[in-house]
């Protein structure tokens, strides 16, 4: 079953006071259906808001329609930040994927480029900034740190050893400094930020996002699950190959391919091959809906009373310790 259409777009042309206010006044019909068919989505209200100002036309002159705002009330929400919803009440977001590489073994440079690449994608109006995995401390594409699948796990002597060390050093505590750094500039730039980052916990290195919001506190940081050899491909399918020497800084060790992709798979934005750069594509949520007419597997797609699936929403602990029992 489809969804009553939305109330019609917002025309320039205002008509007398009286009949805006009329107009003002009257529910637009079928704003109910759809707050009943969407519950979870809490778009009743702002329907029937969006359908009050497009019925009454007074509410956005030609150059608040032309820079994306639109007055509510006595007031004017910016289209570059604020939610902003189209015919038919459902939200658009501008999302911003950064296509780029870390400075390898320099952490605060590192940083210091995300910086740039987050005021530039602002900018452009972007309310969501993705980077790459792992971008802080690096990704170690090519590198085995002197260990290889079949092989001696000595094979480089110490060498291997010695880069790890060096790249764990180039890793960062969550929460930290640099994550403290990441905040800051989420909450100057008033957009939500996500970015991979190399975790050390310990003596040990995760793969780690970082998700950060417009007010410049760190959300969440879930942890890429370990792999093992028989999770990938058998040779001479997939091969694990690590250089002989280490790259050099201006070696591309990978073609990129960044891409922006719709629930129901069409290709917003890229894939992009030439190098780094920003790709900028506006977020239709309507698409979600209408991707889990489809499928939704926690939905009507469900069997909760075959399969059930329990997430642990809290970090949990390699060793617990507990004290002695009295005696």
């Amino acid at each position: 079953m489809e969804a009553p259409p939305g109330p019609e777009p917002m025309e320039l042309d205002a008509p007398p006071p009286a009949a805006a206010e009329a107009a003002a006044s009257v529910p637009p019909a079928g704003s109910e259906k759809v707050s009943s068919l969407c519950p979870d989505l809490g778009l009743g209200s702002d329907l029937r808001r969006w359908s009050r100002l497009g019925a009454a036309r007074s509410a956005a002159s030609a150059g608040d329609v032309a820079n994306g705002d639109v007055r509510d009330g006595g007031g004017v929400r910016g289209g570059g930040h604020e939610r902003r919803r189209r015919a038919g009440g459902f939200p658009h977001r501008k999302a911003t994927v950064v296509q780029v590489s870390s400075v390898f073994f320099d952490t605060s440079a590192t940083i210091e480029k995300a910086k740039k690449l987050i005021a530039e994608a602002a900018k452009q109006g972007a309310q969501l900034v993705v980077f790459p995995e792992v971008f802080v401390g690096g990704f170690p594409h090519g590198s085995d740190f002197g260990v290889t699948i079949g092989g001696p796990p000595q094979a480089k002597g110490g060498k291997g050893k010695d880069l790890f060390c060096k790249y764990y050093a180039s890793s960062i505590d969550v929460p930290g400094p640099e994550t403290n750094r990441l905040a800051s500039f989420a909450a100057e730039y008033r957009v939500y930020l996500v970015t991979g980052a190399v975790e050390r916990h310990g003596r040990t290195l995760y793969n780690t996002v970082l998700f950060f919001s417009p007010a410049g506190e760190l959300l969440g940081k879930p942890r890429k699950p370990f792999c093992r050899r028989k999770d990938y491909p058998p040779p001479p399918e997939y091969a694990f190959t690590g250089f002989d020497e280490e790259p050099a800084p201006d070696d591309d060790l990978c073609r990129g391919g960044s891409v922006i992709v719709s629930p129901s798979g069409a290709v917003l934005a890229g894939p992009k091959y030439d190098g780094e750069g920003l790709l900028t594509a506006d977020l239709d949520f309507s698409e979600i809906v209408r991707a889990k007419f489809d499928f939704d597997v926690v939905g009507h797609s469900s069997r909760p009373e075959v399969l059930t699936l329990v997430v642990q929403d809290q970090p949990q602990l390699p060793v617990v310790y507990t004290s002695a029992s009295p005696n």
